[in-house]
């Protein structure tokens, strides 16, 4: 795997477990203390984290780390397309 690969895939790890906890990213970011364009991009893949921070993000979102680096989830990508439309149709409502 290339490691831009990584970087996008576990930023839709992060994004998919962010939606499934009801979290906006500027919510996310509030509770680890940190800028919202930062949760965002590392959802894109364009940062690099440290062990510190996977610590926190897991801590936050309540995730075992080891599920934001199984890229072998079926659907995964139809699940986060779920969430994100499921996320702004409740935001309409």
């Amino acid at each position: 795997m290339e490691y831009n690969e990584l970087c996008v895939k576990f930023g839709n790890k992060l994004k998919y477990y962010r939606l499934m906890r009801g979290y906006t990213q500027e919510k996310l970011a509030e509770k680890l203390g940190i800028d919202a364009h930062y949760i965002s991009d590392i959802e894109c893949g364009l940062r690099n984290i440290t062990f510190k921070t996977l610590h926190r993000l897991v801590s936050a979102l309540d995730v075992e780390p080891y599920k934001f680096f199984n890229f072998d989830w079926l659907n995964f990508s139809l699940d986060l397309e779920w969430l994100s439309s499921d996320r702004i149709y409740l935001y309409w409502f």
